[in-house]
């Protein structure tokens, strides 16, 4: 009987080890192995015109984002049209599928503040974009952000402060009003986690 117990127990052992063994390496490896083991990306920044700040962009007319600092070639996903979806519904149904706009009204991206989201872990980690934002800490003053229009022409900003971090239910961050022709990031944070949020605001650079 004691015998019996003993190899329960063992064999209890190994199943809650295995366990935690596949957690670890289907949740937090991929995070661990993009913000400490690869080596970050390169990417090509196309040699397209800027978008000419007289004229009226709508979000929707946007195609990707470029942060060369870290790599990053994202698509941007926007709500179909004559969508009633939550706002804040239609982003977290939407994180794997690339950085998704916070829709909150702009009528003009270049006169308005527009904010954008993105993964730095997801449930689903083997999607393209689970881990999107995953260094989003290393982002630095004066980095690029490049948004790219239906056109591949761009519309470029500097970030002007060091990431920072704030409360998960912090919303004044993605406010239309908060000045002209800028552009907010988000993602939750610590990498892993819901607990917080992270964010940088870059401002358009005119050329």
């Amino acid at each position: 009987m004691r015998k019996r117990q003993k190899i329960l127990s063992l064999s209890l052992l190994i199943i809650i080890i295995s366990v935690i063994l596949f957690l670890f390496f289907y949740f937090y490896w991929p995070i661990i192995n993009d913000r400490y083991i690869s080596s970050p990306a390169t990417i090509n920044v196309p040699n397209t015109n800027s978008v000419v700040v007289e004229k009226k962009v709508l979000p929707e007319t946007l195609s990707r984002i470029l942060i060369p600092a870290l790599g990053i070639d994202a698509v941007l996903v926007f709500p179909e049209e004559g969508s009633e979806q939550d706002i804040n519904d239609f982003v977290e149904d939407n994180l794997d599928l690339g950085v998704v706009y916070y829709p909150n009204g702009v009528q003009n991206v270049l006169k308005e503040n527009i904010s954008f989201f993105g993964h730095s872990s997801s449930i689903h980690p083997m999607a393209e974009y689970a881990r999107v934002f995953v260094n989003f800490d290393r982002l630095k003053i004066d980095d690029e952000i490049i948004l790219l229009d239906e056109n591949s022409e761009q519309i470029k900003y500097k970030i002007t402060e060091e990431p920072t971090i704030i409360d998960a239910n912090a919303n004044d961050i993605v406010r239309t009003d908060k000045g002209e022709g800028l552009i907010t990031l988000v993602t939750c944070w610590p990498p892993g986690t819901v607990s917080k949020r992270i964010y940088v605001t870059g401002v358009m650079v005119q050329e």
